[in-house]
């Protein structure tokens, strides 16, 4: 599953998850609208920007653990330009697998998605 605000970034990573064999691919655009598709989707990796509008990434993860048993089969990689070491800090205490600044490269990506399922 993918949770980013910026289209491109949601139709690229996609293509990239499908070209890896990932069947079932989610992706949204509007953070208001994950809670919903992420109860019936169930998702083993969710990727997920930090900065959007309406609800940031942290805002999720922090809700994520509250309904700990819900989300305990995801493993969540952050997506972000906020390489700000106490913010890397505080996505990890909150439960995500990783976090990959953003622009990366595909295979950056690929190394992180394997140790996330890994894991």
């Amino acid at each position: 599953m993918v949770m980013d605000d910026t289209p491109a970034n949601v139709a690229l990573m996609q293509k990239v998850l499908e070209v890896w064999g990932f069947k079932q691919v989610r992706c949204l655009t509007d953070p208001r609208e994950f809670m919903t598709v992420f109860h019936e989707f169930r998702p083993q990796l969710l990727f997920l920007d930090f900065k959007m509008p309406f609800i940031d990434g942290l805002q999720i993860l922090a809700s994520m653990g509250l309904e700990e048993d819900a989300f305990s089969h995801t493993k969540v990689i952050m997506l972000s330009g906020d390489v700000d070491e106490e913010t890397i800090s505080l996505a990890q205490s909150l439960g995500a697998a990783d976090y990959v600044t953003k622009p990366f490269t595909i295979d950056t990506l690929k190394q992180r998605v394997m140790r996330a399922i890994e894991g």
